[in-house]
């Protein structure tokens, strides 16, 4: 929570711990950064998101649907009926893995019961989440990519 986010917030609010873009009274410079932000900004959400990755650290300022922190893609693009069924869109990585992310773990509410093909679905999310641990003592963070170009 820097001083840059706090002055965001007071001007354009904060909806679930995401700043809000603003309305077409708002600064155009604001609406780009969070359209870069949010993916809107070209083919695969841009250059932007394809040169920074997450780095989880303690999963607490990480979103678990809708940030790419695991395999660089947000869950709620690669697991999508998931996201759309479950009650808690949006508790981060660090909620999710207190409430238990493993089969039976209470972190996995849905707005009704899972069907065979869902639960495999579920089955892979659990798979890809098996082998996550998180550091307590580290902050998630933002990290640009190297460049790998030489240039």
């Amino acid at each position: 929570e820097g001083l840059w986010n706090r002055v965001l917030a007071a001007r354009y609010g904060e909806v679930v711990g995401k700043l809000v873009v603003g309305d077409q009274r708002g600064s155009r410079w604001w609406r780009d950064v969070s359209r870069i932000r949010d993916g809107e900004s070209g083919t695969d959400g841009g250059w932007f998101a394809e040169n920074i990755e997450r780095r989880v650290g303690n999963g607490a300022a990480t979103f678990f649907w809708t940030d790419p922190w695991l395999r660089g893609v947000p869950l709620r693009v690669l697991l999508s009926r998931l996201f759309d069924l479950s009650n808690d869109q949006t508790s981060t990585v660090a909620v999710m893995c207190e409430l238990g992310w493993e089969e039976g773990g209470a972190a996995w509410q849905w707005r009704r019961p899972l069907r065979a093909w869902e639960e495999e679905m579920l089955g892979e999310c659990r798979g890809l989440l098996a082998h996550i641990v998180l550091q307590t003592n580290i902050l998630d963070q933002w990290l640009w990519k190297p460049d790998n170009g030489g240039g």
